[in-house]
């Protein structure tokens, strides 16, 4: 019986997948859109049906594909954002110096089936906001295309593979906020998508308050080691 045990455990931790980037199935998008419209609607229930069918980390398929030319300008892009900013998450650095790097995510905004890259930094101590910098690949040169775009503290990048944007949720305050990153005449904008329960609604209060949205994008910063980790573009 105790083999028996032990071998059925074993046979278990064979297919529970390991926490890390999974990368974007096909069904993503899908599933996306059903949140989306379901949080148009207020529909807390199925939003949260939908949630639980997600991936918590998806690394969107064009992350995979980039050329090396493409791989050379952004890693280039992003030690340059270290290196003015810095990227030391140990709370023991000057206050001037507390907006620092957080990594980055690579999202294809503009459904092309290429990268743009999203350099993102925040406040350290957490009070101030999140801030992005987004940058396409044109001519050999990583292009900027969004200017250190404030966004939530408490918000995160999500994936869309596959398909055009890339979508931003917070709450905060009794405040929900859905938006949807795009390239619009060559520059990056938001774009809110509005729902009947944003704030300040019993049914928010009662719920949407614990909604989770998943499929975030892997902001590739190493904590154990309190580093930005480029291997991705190796």
């Amino acid at each position: 019986m105790k083999k028996q045990l032990i071998a059925g455990l074993a046979s278990l931790m064979m297919v529970v997948p390991t926490v890390g980037n999974i990368q974007a199935k096909s069904s993503s998008a899908k599933l996306m859109d059903q949140f989306v419209a379901a949080y148009r609607k207020g529909d807390y229930q199925k939003a949260k049906a939908v949630t639980n069918k997600m991936s918590a980390t998806v690394e969107e398929p064009c992350a995979y594909k980039m050329s090396k030319a493409m791989k050379k300008a952004y890693k280039a892009k992003v030690k340059s954002y270290i290196k003015r900013y810095g990227a030391d998450w140990s709370f023991d650095v000057p206050v001037s110096k507390t907006n620092q790097v957080k990594g980055f995510s690579l999202s294809d905004l503009d459904g092309d089936g290429k990268a743009e890259l999203i350099i993102i930094r925040k406040d350290i101590y957490e009070s101030g906001t999140t801030s992005y910098n987004v940058f396409t690949f044109k001519k050999n040169k990583a292009v900027r295309i969004g200017k250190n775009i404030k966004m939530g503290i408490d918000g995160y990048l999500h994936a869309y593979p596959g398909k055009k944007g890339v979508y931003f949720f917070a709450q905060d305050h009794s405040i929900l906020d859905l938006e949807k990153g795009v390239i619009k005449k060559g520059k990056f904008k938001w774009q809110r998508i509005k729902s009947p329960v944003q704030g300040g609604t019993a049914t928010y209060e009662n719920f949407m308050s614990n909604l989770v949205l998943k499929m975030s994008l892997p902001d590739h910063f190493d904590n154990g080691n309190n580093r930005v980790d480029l291997s991705l573009f190796n």
